[in-house]
């Protein structure tokens, strides 16, 4: 073979620049639209979960099974707040969730499920799974709570409405670890490359001995002969910054709020001004929550006739703000002169009523009586 031949053959071998390029990943990136919808549930679930679920009979509360079931213990293995949490992660996640009652009387959310629809009958519900265990028969529509928080799931528009965020975000991150990171020449003596390890060493090398030499604050690179390592020019910052990456991150969680009728302040954690976004999350999306549970409870663990004889259940939803007992004093004052006993009361500001009968007595002041009863009145 000839000098010209010999070039030939060595240029023509199968090597790939390509495959020696080493990408290091200096950060990993956040699910920002995970993060939101997590968010979501939690800042539902713990307002959800300080409501009171009160039991009546015949128009009076009465602290029974059905009480301290919701209350307190709906199932061996959760107590009402883990129950609660879970019920609205599947709402929340799915726009739907099933509850079932065991043959011991528990409770428990489905953890999956397939509805066979009917429209004339009554939908039925298989395949309901709970974590491990997984029930053979089929449910009945009167023996379940399903509970649809919006006739259109509103998941795959929160997600579609992100995507161009998601992609916006990740490219400013791109560009910000980009024009912060370090980028460098490898260069290494032809011949080597021959070698059938030669890649398997320098990723070695790289991501070992030059990793840790680029992360220290202070290091020293030892070199072998026909290695050379350049550092390539001065850094060139971007424009974008972690103020621009966070305010686009904000925008998928003022999606998501949105979406959810949830205030954007309140997801987002802000705490100034934050009385009115309260009084409209209360409003808006807990209270209507609220009457959801409330009425798929009533119509099936009590039916038609029991509500009407007064044995239902109330969800009450007085308890989730915090009251400020000495702030409200003025106000409490007011309710009793028009009324209000004081049990009712201690009942507003989350305290528990007394067992007197002088706590359930009513007075209203001679301001408020009607005027032919009223002092001075005489014929």
């Amino acid at each position: 073979m000839g000098l010209f031949g010999w070039l030939k053959e060595w240029f023509n071998k199968d090597i790939r620049r390509a495959d020696c390029v080493i990408f290091g990943d200096l950060a990993a990136e956040l699910s920002y639209r995970k993060l939101a919808l997590q968010s979501a549930i939690s800042l539902v679930a713990n307002t959800l979960a300080k409501c009171k679920f009160r039991t009546y009979q015949n128009f009076e509360e009465l602290k029974g099974e059905e009480f301290y079931l919701w209350n307190y213990e709906p199932n061996k293995n959760q107590n009402a707040y883990e129950f609660i949490h879970k019920a609205i992660t599947k709402l929340l996640t799915d726009n739907e969730c099933l509850i079932i009652e065991d043959d011991s009387g528990n409770l428990h959310v489905a953890d999956d499920f397939t509805i066979e629809p009917n429209s004339l009958y009554g939908n039925s519900f298989k395949g309901v799974t709970i974590e491990d265990y997984t029930f053979q028969r089929t449910f009945d529509y009167r023996d379940v709570l399903f509970l649809r928080l919006n006739f259109v799931d509103s998941k795959p528009i929160i997600d579609a409405a992100c995507d161009t965020f998601g992609q916006m975000i990740a490219y400013a991150q791109k560009k910000y670890k980009q024009s912060r990171g370090i980028r460098s020449i490898f260069r290494t003596k032809v011949q080597a490359m021959n070698d059938e390890r030669f890649k398997e060493r320098v990723e070695a090398l790289i991501n070992g001995d030059f990793k840790k030499f680029l992360e220290s604050d202070n290091a020293v690179l030892p070199l072998f002969d026909g290695m050379e390592w350049e550092e390539l020019g001065q850094k060139v910052y971007s424009r974008e910054t972690t103020r621009d990456i966070k305010a686009m991150a904000d925008d998928i969680f003022d999606f998501t709020a949105r979406a959810l009728h949830i205030p954007p302040p309140l997801l987002k954690g802000d705490m100034v001004n934050t009385e009115n976004a309260v009084d409209n999350f209360l409003t808006f999306f807990v209270q209507p929550l609220a009457v959801l549970f409330q009425e798929e409870i009533n119509r099936k663990r009590y039916g038609k006739t029991a509500v009407q004889k007064g044995n239902f259940l109330k969800i009450d939803t007085r308890a989730i703000k915090y009251v400020d007992l000495l702030g409200s004093a003025d106000a409490a004052d007011k309710l009793f002169r028009i009324g209000y006993s004081l049990n009712d009361i201690r009942v507003l500001t989350g305290d528990e009523p007394i067992n007197e009968e002088w706590a359930n007595e009513h007075y209203v002041t001679k301001n408020y009586e009607p005027v032919k009863g009223g002092e001075g009145n005489e014929e």
